[in-house]
C-alpha cells in the first residue's frame, strides 16, 4: 500500500522538478497532487517545497486514515541542483538537506523500510 503512494507521486516529482529547473528553488510554487488513481492511498495536500501528503483510505486496513509524506532533498555540495525525495521519517542522505514538513502519522513499525529512520 505505501508503494502505491511512491508511483502517484511520480507526476507530483515530475511537476516540481520542471518548477525548479524553469524557476530556480522558490517557495511558491503550487502543489500538483492531482492524481486520484491510488486503491489505497490518495493524495491530500503537499507544500510550496515540493512535500506530497497521502491518506490511506477505505481499503488501507489498520492504516485507514494514516498519513505519509514525500519531500524532497537538495544537494548542500557543488551538485546543488540534485534532488532525492525522501520518504517518511527516513533521514536524509549525507550532504542533503529536506525540505517541507513530515507529516507522516504511520507507526514506525508499519513503514516500510525506505520510509523508516534507519539505526
Amino acid at each position: 500500500m505505501q508503494v502505491e503512494a511512491l508511483g502517484l507521486a511520480t507526476r507530483a516529482k515530475v511537476h516540481w522538478t520542471e518548477v525548479w529547473a524553469n524557476d530556480g528553488m522558490r517557495s511558491d510554487a503550487t502543489p500538483l497532487l492531482d492524481d486520484t488513481d491510488g486503491k489505497y492511498v490518495f493524495p491530500v495536500d503537499g507544500d510550496s517545497w515540493g512535500t506530497a501528503n497521502f491518506v490511506f483510505g477505505e481499503n488501507s486496513g489498520q492504516l485507514r486514515g494514516d498519513i505519509l509524506s514525500l519531500r524532497p532533498a537538495f544537494s548542500d555540495g557543488e551538485l546543488a541542483h540534485t534532488i532525492v525525495w525522501v520518504c517518511g521519517r527516513a533521514p536524509a542522505p549525507r550532504g542533503f538537506t529536506v525540505r517541507g514538513e513530515n507529516e507522516t502519522t504511520i507507526p514506525a513499525s508499519k513503514l516500510v523500510a525506505a520510509c523508516r529512520v534507519r539505526t
